[in-house]
């Protein structure tokens, strides 16, 4: 089910907030959980903040609950078993240094994950445009795509 999950004979929203009486201790406890595991990154066995919430991000923009993947070379796959590897969510202050070698790294990630979400929460308006007009000028979407704006 895009965006659901069934628990105990009852759908519930995968971003229902937590603090809804209805969704219980277990179940926030179960979600809190699976959530954070997203940010957990094999390699290293430590937990990447940054990773966690992009992971969010294109949860609550495709509408899918995420896992990680076994494969370490990408980051996570969908209940359809779509993979996904992501890029992106750095501050902008390094966007400039840093933006031959993003370009590099979505193009490299569509080579290995079926799609690749670029996370700009942390770029200016700008900065967004540009990375969207260069997924745009070089037909790389819809599998790669903005997250975050």
């Amino acid at each position: 089910m895009h965006g659901r999950q069934f628990r105990e004979g009852r759908v519930t929203s995968q971003t229902q907030p937590l603090e809804d009486e209805s969704y219980g201790a277990e179940d926030a406890f179960v979600e809190t959980w699976r959530r954070n595991a997203l940010g957990l990154d094999p390699a290293t066995g430590r937990f990447r903040r940054s990773e966690a919430e992009t992971a969010w991000r294109v949860q609550d923009s495709l509408g899918v609950q995420l896992r990680r993947s076994p494969d370490p070379n990408v980051d996570w796959i969908d209940a359809t078993g779509r993979t996904v590897d992501a890029v992106g969510n750095f501050p902008g202050r390094h966007f400039e240094r840093q933006w031959p070698n993003l370009q590099a790294r979505i193009r490299d990630h569509l080579e290995k994950a079926e799609l690749v979400p670029v996370d700009v929460a942390q770029f200016s308006p700008e900065q967004i445009a540009r990375v969207r007009r260069f997924i745009d000028d070089n037909a790389l979407g819809p599998r790669a795509f903005i997250v975050g704006d």
